[in-house]
């Protein structure tokens, strides 16, 4: 009992450490000893609605898939935070905190956050930089790791990439936001691609298939701003990704809706089932040019 209460008394100062400590005013960029409670309050009140105004890629999705299916962790996959002197471009900056944030998810899933505290201040750093470290609560999150709160750090994570992203666009930055999201798709796609060649799992190459979508979203966003070198050759390199991905084969098998009473209501579900073939050669294909495009992010010339 007495460590239950210890527990929970810990949990809750760190959740007052998460208000309280060092953050950054989004308007000004400065620096402040205290966010304050009531901002705290106001950003989790409001969560919902902003968690879900727009598609953002999942820094956890395919994590959380390759542990579920009881993949070996495999730390060799990383961006080495030592790449983090690499990035003095804003654009190179934004791309890499959707990296990161998709490296640090992984070792989170594998149980490894206490070993990702130079993951957690390259984070930080990136964020700040983009003038939206406010999120991105630097003591809480390491301490949260420490101590093995891999739920909390999720919550945490989770809630500062949507807050990032929300108010990216709320300040017409949509282009970074762009980035970002960029930089979350390409690097669980890496993740999924290069598991994929050692380990012959349904799941993963279904997985792989499906952010068909996910690709086709990020080229409309990425489209807007292809003036810019960089977002150019990006975007030709995801339109040679989309290629290949087109030619996937996806086989729709149709079934009668199944009606049933859930809560005292009728709920019809559609038991329609698709499965997608991709050959060896369209895998490899994918393979090859996502670890490319991972390259030019990861390693900038």
């Amino acid at each position: 009992m007495t460590n239950k209460v210890l527990s929970c008394v810990l949990f809750v100062f760190l959740w007052l450490c998460y208000a309280c400590q060092e953050g950054q005013v989004k308007d000004t960029g400065e620096t402040s000893e205290s966010t304050g409670l009531d901002s705290l309050d106001h950003e989790i009140k409001n969560r919902g609605q902003i968690e879900t105004s727009h598609a953002v890629p999942s820094h956890l999705e395919m994590s959380t898939l390759l542990q579920s299916l009881k993949l070996p962790y495999l730390p060799a996959l990383l961006n080495s935070p030592d790449n983090l002197k690499l990035y003095t471009d804003k654009n190179f900056k934004a791309l890499n905190l959707g990296v990161y944030g998709v490296d640090f998810g992984y070792m989170n899933v594998y149980g490894k956050g206490g070993a990702a505290s130079d993951y957690i201040r390259a984070i930080k750093n990136l964020a700040e930089s983009l003038e939206v470290g406010y999120y991105f609560k630097l003591t809480t999150m390491e301490q949260l790791a420490f101590l093995g709160k891999q739920d909390s750090l999720t919550h945490i994570m989770n809630f500062a990439y949507n807050q990032t992203d929300h108010y990216l666009r709320s300040v017409e930055s949509e282009n970074l936001s762009a980035l970002i999201q960029t930089g979350i798709f390409i690097e669980g796609l890496y993740f999924a691609t290069q598991i994929m060649k050692d380990n012959d799992s349904f799941e993963i190459m279904e997985r792989i298939g499906v952010q068909k979508a996910t690709l086709d979203n990020l080229l409309i966003m990425m489209g807007k701003y292809d003036r810019d070198a960089l977002f150019a050759d990006l975007t030709s390199d995801l339109q040679a990704l989309k290629k290949e991905y087109d030619k996937i084969e996806i086989i729709y098998t149709y079934g009668d809706p199944i009606q049933k009473e859930v809560g005292g209501r009728l709920v019809v579900e559609d038991n329609t089932t698709s499965k997608m073939n991709i050959t060896q050669e369209q895998q490899e294909k994918i393979t090859e040019i996502v670890a490319a495009i991972r390259s030019k992010i990861t390693q900038p010339q």
